[in-house]
């Protein structure tokens, strides 16, 4: 509960709460003018400066106060223990702690310093632990539960058309934890699937960008990897193999020129022998041709002039016969020695000419399995750097396989955590039954319609529906909100609710008298039963005259604000 807010100030009045409804009035003061009103009072100032000593972020409002030295202090129960702290509108970074002992202290010791001062941080986590019954830190980016985020459920100083949401654009994921941890269901679940469903739109993300080859490369296809890396392995083999067998030859330009001498002395002796065979062949020819006599021959040839011989002439015929069968002889004989000096010739040359090969086989062989240290730094370049493809090549394999894993992974995660909120969820049936029931209750009292809080289980967990029959109009949709934050505090469970509830003036804008007049007296009702504390502020010639004039309503005005007082609630401009 909350005692008391206060500040350093002398222009500012300290206002006192009691268990109970609690009620922060703009009036019209007897004689004030058509000029002076009640609004701009500093009714909602002053449930910010309760907000800030909570831990809130400095308002802009109050950034005039800073230079003037203001602060403001709040009385509360902490811990079993009455609390005062005190948080300057300069100064925010740290709170100054007071107690009056007991397991406050107890608490506190290990974050109060020696001056008293505790820090921020700190403050916002031991009033989680203490007003909520909250734990655990606030995990930095994290859809975690926070501290002042409950609060804000607590201290509405908005009122949004979803009564689950503390400001219209608040994550979905946030309103869902929040109310589930409020009202005792395991909250965690949500944050789970919120959790997974980034993960899931992350996956989407990446086939997205894999189908629209927003990044090229980014994942291919399994096939076409394995393939690639199938070619790719036979490709390090084939030049690993060449670079283990590769031999550095000091000179590998000479060996090369030394082999083109070899194949130059090879072609040179490879034309004396052709020419040799060819020339044998033709001797060999020439040796079978049919040998004519030289009497045939040259009677032939007188023969045929018709010339007839005397004896003398016949005699000197046989002696140029004698004479030509010499010359046959001799041409057979010569032929004859040319075939074998050309035999023995190309007998002779043949295993030249394969020695002159295998000089040659052997330098190409080096030339092809060797050469400069260039050659080799270059065959191991291409060695790593094929190994590098290869590695690669694995890497992506395994970052395909791993994501369709872990896809499938969340997938089932995904399903057993719905199934398991499900169960929770039939377990949680009659309490939730309950508070529908409370709520049903409420808005009938108001409207005379039908209400209801719905809780069901999807993609993100614990979903929560707050319905009312035609609740179109603004009013309608602003006691929705009222009625949800009073059954929040009735029927939360296991000490997740601080047990007071503060409304600004702007909950019950555009509201009909007659529902504010029936929210007012649900707020008393509700708040004397159950033992809690609500606090509002508003406008007087927003209550209705059958509260106004009730006996109770002023036991429950802490502090009535005139129109013409100097500065309002703080009494100076600002």
């Amino acid at each position: 509960m909350l005692h008391r807010i206060s500040s350093n100030k002398k222009e500012f009045q300290p206002i006192k709460f009691v268990s109970g409804l609690n009620l922060i009035v703009a009036d019209r003061a007897p004689g004030a003018s058509e000029q002076h009103s009640r609004n701009a009072r500093g009714k909602t100032s002053v449930i910010r400066a309760i907000n800030y000593c909570l831990g809130s972020s400095k308002p802009i409002e109050f950034k005039p106060l800073a230079d003037s030295g203001w602060a403001f202090t709040l009385e509360l129960d902490l811990f079993e223990s009455r609390v005062w702290a005190t948080r300057g509108v300069k100064g925010e970074t740290r709170v100054s702690i007071t107690t009056s002992g007991g397991r406050a202290d107890v608490v506190l010791e290990d974050y109060l310093r020696e001056d008293g001062t505790i820090s921020l941080s700190d403050w916002k986590f031991l009033l989680g632990l203490g007003l909520f019954g909250l734990d655990q830190e606030v995990e930095t980016n994290a859809q975690s539960i926070s501290p002042r985020t409950l609060l804000s459920y607590v201290i509405r100083l908005d009122a949004p058309k979803d009564p689950t949401k503390t400001f219209a654009a608040q994550p979905a994921w946030s309103s869902r934890e929040h109310v589930a941890f409020l009202l005792g269901l395991d909250w965690q679940y949500t944050q789970k699937l919120s959790r997974m469903e980034q993960d899931e739109n992350a996956f989407k993300a990446l086939t997205y960008a894999q189908n629209v080859q927003l990044v090229p490369g980014l994942m291919e296809d399994e096939s076409e990897l394995i393939l690639r890396r199938t070619e790719t392995e036979r490709e390090l083999a084939a030049v690993t193999r060449q670079a283990e067998e590769f031999n550095v030859l000091e000179d590998p330009q000479g060996v090369l020129e030394q082999a083109n001498q070899v194949a130059a002395e090879i072609t040179s002796k490879m034309d004396d022998q052709i020419s040799a065979e060819r020339l044998l062949m033709l001797y060999n020819e020439s040796m079978h041709e049919p040998e004519e006599s030289a009497d045939d021959l040259v009677g032939d040839v007188y023969r045929e002039l018709g010339l007839i011989f005397s004896p003398d002439a016949l005699r000197r015929f046989e002696q140029v016969e004698l004479f030509h069968s010499g010359l046959l002889r001799n041409r057979s004989r010569f032929i004859q020695a040319e075939i074998e000096r050309l035999e023995r010739q190309i007998n002779d040359r043949r295993p030249e000419i394969d020695a002159l090969q295998d000089e040659r086989q052997n330098l190409l062989r080096q030339l092809s399995s060797g050469g400069g240290l260039d050659d080799l730094l270059e065959l191991q370049r291409r060695v790593m750097e094929t190994t590098s493809q290869l590695q690669n090549l694995d890497g992506a394999l395994k970052l395909i396989r791993r994501v369709f894993a872990a896809e499938d992974a969340l997938k089932v995660s995904q399903a057993t955590c719905r199934r398991d909120a499900r169960e929770d969820l039939n377990r949680d049936r009659d309490f939730l039954d309950m508070v529908n029931t409370r709520f049903s209750e409420m808005i009938s009292y108001l409207y005379g319609k039908s209400g209801s809080i719905t809780v069901e289980v999807d993609k993100l967990g614990y979903k929560f529906t707050i319905k009312v029959a035609s609740s179109s109009s603004t009013g309608i949709t602003k006691m929705k909100l009222f009625v949800f934050d009073l059954t929040l505090m009735e029927q939360s469970r296991k000490n997740r609710h601080p047990h007071f509830l503060i409304h600004d003036s702007v909950v019950f804008d555009g509201v009909d008298p007659r529902q504010i007049a029936g929210a007012i007296n649900l707020a008393r009702t509700s708040s004397e039963a159950a033992g809690t504390q609500y606090i509002a502020t508003l406008n007087s010639n927003d209550v209705p005259d059958s509260i106004s004039n009730a006996e109770w309503y002023h036991d429950c005005v802490r502090r009535v604000i005139l129109d013409t007082e100097v500065g309002g609630a703080f009494g100076i401009e600002f």
